[in-house]
């Protein structure tokens, strides 16, 4: 059974970036420094940042995540690393390669914390995090990919993964950061270690060798590709199955899949403002595809917009006829981490009309207004 860690750290006896047990399908908790690889040189990463606990003198004691300069006064992280967490209880170091080297770089307070607003906590899914710095990261940023960016994210791509995080599966952490060279796993193997992995959100990456790999203490902190001017951000430290398994792929989440919304965050999270309210469109379903076994069958449904608060019923009529009842039949869908909605239930033969409705928080919005789609069931 795996044991999944959410790469985080405990240090002296205080778990910093407390964070909620998250089921797998395969049981057990995600937890989440680099394994192998090696030390990196100075500059080699000019834009790796360390979360740190303002309560620790020296960096390295109060480390408890990893992050990425995009912007001047931006950092992108896991949203994991930050929830529950205010502002005032981090600071950022940046410009170090060595944490216990306290004249080189900058150490600087946090002013503000923008989650995203659909991360999961049970599934892992939207896992990133801005922080804006109270002061300019003298630093270069890293360019984050964009949807065009795929050919440096498609399988067996050679990635890169940078942190202090611990050096082994159950160690402690590097004073010195650390690097190992990676490649993407497809997302069927990777859906063979966790399930529900999403191939639009998540990527993941590994090593067929034991011993390299992100750990705990990494997570937030970049997984990147190429050098220069032409490296960019693929993703973020999210999940992963212990640490330095041979073959067992890590879980970060796809920056690309979230570009837009980082820069219209990241730009006003530089220029010291407040982003506008993002505006959500309301949820509309779309039935696909309808399968039908022996007594069930299975409606497949699509979310645009935003989510709806009350989940989405369908509902199942049929109008009387010779020989036929009417049904007139609400049954509930099922959320799935893919971010798709399932409703199984009997269809009963005869020509019916299927409405997909989206529900209000208080479940009041049974108002036939959904999606509709008109089927007959008629005997094998």
């Amino acid at each position: 059974m795996p044991r999944l860690l959410q790469r985080g750290v405990i240090l002296a006896g205080v778990l910093l970036a407390v964070l909620p047990a998250v089921a797998s399908a395969a049981g057990g908790s995600r937890d989440v420094k680099i394994l192998g690889g090696a030390a990196a040189a100075p500059g080699q990463f000019p834009w790796m940042a360390a979360l740190v606990d303002p309560g620790y003198r020296n960096a390295v004691d109060g480390i408890f995540c990893g992050g990425t300069v995009i912007a001047p006064r931006v950092v992108l992280t896991a949203s994991h690393c930050v929830t529950g967490t205010k502002a005032s209880e981090i600071q950022v170091v940046t410009g170090r390669t060595r944490l216990s080297r306290s004249a080189d770089g900058q150490r600087i307070a946090v002013t503000r914390i923008v989650s995203n607003p659909t991360y999961n906590s049970k599934t892992s899914l939207n896992d990133l995090a801005l922080l804006q710095l109270a002061s300019p990261a003298q630093v270069t940023p890293l360019t984050i990919a964009g949807p065009a960016d795929t050919a440096i994210q498609a399988l067996n791509a050679p990635v890169t993964v940078s942190g202090w995080g611990n050096t082994s599966e159950d160690g402690t952490v590097s004073d010195e950061l650390r690097y190992v060279r990676l490649h993407v796993f497809s997302q069927s193997a990777c859906n063979g270690y966790y399930g529900g992995i999403s191939a639009t959100k998540q990527v993941c990456a590994g090593s067929k060798r034991a011993g390299e790999d992100s750990c705990q203490g990494d997570s937030g902190g970049p997984l990147s590709t190429g050098t220069g001017t032409a490296a960019r951000l693929v993703g973020i430290v999210s999940f992963g199955d212990g640490c330095g398994h041979a073959g067992v792929p890590g879980v970060y989440t796809r920056v690309s899949a979230f570009s837009s919304w980082i820069a219209t965050e990241a730009t006003a999270l530089n220029s010291g403002s407040t982003p506008p309210p993002p505006v959500q469109k309301k949820p509309v379903v779309t039935i696909g595809k309808i399968s039908c076994g022996v007594s069930t069958c299975s409606v497949t449904l699509k979310v645009t917009g935003r989510a709806p608060a009350g989940g989405i019923v369908l509902n199942v009529l049929r109008k009387k006829s010779k020989g036929k009842k009417s049904v007139d039949r609400f049954v509930f869908a099922k959320h799935l981490p893919s971010g798709r909605w399932t409703v199984k239930t009997d269809l009963p033969y005869g020509k019916l009309t299927l409405y997909a409705i989206p529900l209000t928080a208080a479940q009041d919005d049974l108002d036939g207004q959904g999606d509709v789609e008109r089927i007959e069931i008629v005997p094998a």
